[in-house]
């Protein structure tokens, strides 16, 4: 309901709405499992990244690194001009 409101509210006021969802996965080499990424979305030139996770055996090889490119790569070709992060510490 809220997020319903809310995306009512900004489609009326910027006349548009052009939310879209933003995914980089890591896949199982063997199996095609889903085994890890990124998930977001990009808004009105905003990229969002909701969620991120690797496994502990890809960690420490550049991976997250390779994957915050990528998504921005495309958050950068759909327009975007700022990123958001929100992280719970």
């Amino acid at each position: 309901m809220i997020e319903d409101g809310l995306t009512s509210y900004n489609r009326e006021k910027a006349g548009y709405s052009d939310t879209r969802p933003l995914a980089v996965l890591i896949r199982e080499p063997g199996t095609g499992e889903i085994a890890g990424g990124l998930l977001g979305r990009t808004i009105y030139g905003l990229l969002f990244i909701d969620l991120i996770y690797l496994p502990a055996l890809a960690r420490g090889q550049g991976l997250g690194s390779q994957i915050m490119a990528a998504a921005e790569q495309e958050a950068r070709r759909r327009g975007c001009t700022a990123a958001v992060l929100y992280t719970p510490s």
